[in-house]
């Protein structure tokens, strides 16, 4: 047995030791500090910049007040970062909003652009008891002629795009007139020269949206961390070749082809927006929408990085490279150690690895015959932490 005066030595030192490598991990490089890496991307935002309080710093016409727009500390478990965005819609009244009320920021990519397709990622959560009321927005992607670009192709709702002008696709959920289970069915809500799927009511000049989405309807659950990434190819100027798809949680859910996005090729996606729009938002209702880790992009982006050595609660990618058709890197629970998954914590005795990885998504997903009421469990824990204090190393040496 050691002398306790070298027992006391060693523990002195061990607490040293933890002290400065709890502090060193306090400054773990966030997704966006990887940008250089990645000259695919055209724009980052994971809100962990010393400056990240001022949106109009990273974005454009940001709407909605700042009790509706505005950062907070927690994000997505397993994934480096302290905060998030958050933007609420607060109904604390007896009446439907029935004019609808929207917040969120839009970000202007260029008049000008040098790319054809374009791919837009971001880190969702919806509250735990989201209500859209009859139909919502969630933001997406757009095109806007130089010319005409940024103001040129807004308020035009109802209206059907010429072919040279402008085109856009929101990746939001339908809750079909709030006949299925929150929040709804994803797909797209498209405005393209083509469209005839709503056209001709209220009015018969009137043209609304086409919607896209999967043969068999599929959902994401309320209170939980989704990644999610859409793409829009928009084929050939005059062609019927363009295309759309999405994924969540690194898995390709829906591709929508044979569509007449332009007649023009300077027509490109060169607008990106984050926002939460709610029409006839219920009484007495509260609607969250949380978002981090935004990336726009000339590439499939796939998941952010999970964090060495801490308890997972997001989809993150643990080893391998993000790849469009295959998830088998993407986990939503379980520890990420220097690049291997375990289910256990780092430091303690790994996995088999002839073991099966676990099965997620998109299984664990509620389907149609959902109560509507009743949501998949959450595990995400939400107070930021997240066993970030771990330590997998101390590289002290104790002096005999």
């Amino acid at each position: 047995m050691l002398p306790e005066r070298k027992m006391s030595m060693m523990r002195s030192a061990f607490t040293a030791c933890l002290a400065i490598t709890l502090a060193a991990g306090t400054a773990r490089a966030q997704e966006c500090d990887l940008s250089s890496s990645h000259p695919e991307w055209i724009f980052c935002h994971d809100f962990e910049a010393s400056d990240a309080d001022d949106l109009g710093t990273y974005w454009n016409d940001v709407y909605g007040a700042p009790e509706r727009v505005f950062l907070t500390d927690g994000g997505p478990a397993g994934i480096d970062g302290s905060r998030f965005m958050r933007m609420q819609i607060v109904n604390d009244t007896d009446d439907a909003l029935s004019s609808g009320v929207t917040s969120g920021p839009k970000k202007f990519l260029g008049a000008t652009v040098d790319w054809t397709d374009l791919y837009f990622r971001r880190y969702v959560r919806l509250n735990e008891d989201f209500h859209q009321g009859n139909f919502m927005h969630l933001g997406g992607m757009s095109a806007c002629r130089p010319d005409l670009y940024p103001w040129g192709c807004m308020g035009h709702a109802g209206e059907r795009p010429a072919g040279d002008d402008r085109f856009s696709s929101n990746l939001e959920p339908w809750s079909a007139y709030e006949s299925l289970p929150w929040p709804g069915r994803w797909g797209f809500y498209s405005y393209y020269h083509e469209m005839s799927m709503d056209c001709g009511h209220p009015g018969p000049d009137d043209c609304y949206g086409d919607m896209f989405s999967p043969t068999d309807d599929f959902f994401i659950s309320r209170g939980d961390w989704h990644v999610l990434e859409m793409m829009i190819h928009p084929g050939t100027p005059g062609g019927s070749d363009g295309s759309q798809t999405f994924w969540a949680d690194g898995e390709r859910i829906y591709t929508a082809e044979g569509i007449a996005w332009r007649t023009t090729d300077e027509l490109r996606p060169n607008q990106v927006g984050l926002y939460l729009y709610i029409h006839n938002n219920p009484a007495r209702t509260t609607n969250i929408l949380d978002l981090d880790n935004v990336v726009i992009s000339r590439e499939y982006i796939g998941p952010a990085p999970c964090a060495d050595g801490v308890a997972i609660g997001a989809p993150c990618l643990c080893g391998g490279t993000a790849d469009p058709d295959d998830a088998s890197s993407v986990f939503s629970s379980g520890h990420c150690c220097s690049g291997a998954w375990q289910s256990s914590p780092c430091g303690t005795t790994a996995d088999d690895p002839t073991e099966p990885r676990p099965d997620e998504a998109p299984d664990d997903f509620p389907d149609a015959t959902t109560d509507p009421s009743v949501d998949a469990p959450s595990d995400v824990d939400d107070d930021g932490d997240d066993g970030d204090d771990q330590v997998s190393g101390c590289g002290c040496i104790i002096a005999s």
